[in-house]
């Protein structure tokens, strides 16, 4: 999976662990939340490994998916759920470099990750792309982040392997709170308060 150390991933590495699967996440920057996580699934008998790898650079999925072949028999989950820190700020002040930041960790990783799955992935395997509210009901100064989200919101729901007769599904999953460290104070505040929970 994309993005384990740290909220929602978080969550997510632990539960798989718990329910039997060896998890290989990535990270980009939380070493120490990263090891943190290795070693709380570990102390409950489960399997994980991270990877540090920023999904903003063009061969950071090639060395996950390769952590993925080395630690694990087979691929039959794949979580999209990286999701690239911002400070929020009105659409007039977001430039290209930021949006193609945003871009690569949050869309185009998604859509370098599918692919891999497609070709590898055991039958009945099961592809979750974690999207977010803000697709719907965006928090002020997000226009990156929604921008990016929104495109796995759209996503295809299946996807049939380009190998054998392997089967996938593709589904797009867009959870509230809890809010992403990604969001400062006032950008919670508001998510909350637009949230329909």
């Amino acid at each position: 999976m994309t993005g384990g150390s740290r909220g929602i991933g978080r969550a997510i590495v632990h539960r798989l662990a718990a329910d039997g699967a060896t998890v290989v996440f990535n990270f980009a920057r939380s070493t120490d939340q990263a090891a943190e996580v290795e070693q709380a699934v570990r102390d409950a008998g489960g399997r994980a490994h991270g990877v540090r790898a920023d999904l903003a650079a063009p061969d950071a999925v090639g060395q996950l998916m390769a952590a993925v072949g080395e630690h694990c028999d087979s691929l039959d989950i794949l979580v999209n759920n990286a999701a690239m820190e911002f400070a929020p700020a009105p659409l007039a002040d977001i430039g290209e470099e930021i949006y193609d930041a945003v871009m690569a960790v949050n869309a185009r990783s998604v859509f370098l990750t599918m692919p891999h799955a497609a070709r590898t992935m055991a039958d009945n395997g099961r592809i979750i792309n974690i999207s977010t509210l803000n697709a719907t009901r965006s928090a002020p100064g997000s226009a990156a982040y929604v921008a990016s989200k929104g495109r796995l919101s759209s996503s295809p729901r299946s996807r049939r392997s380009n190998s054998g007769s392997a089967a996938s599904l593709s589904t797009p999953s867009a959870p509230g709170q809890p809010t992403p460290s990604c969001y400062g104070t006032l950008a919670r505040r508001n998510l909350w308060n637009r949230s329909p929970c």
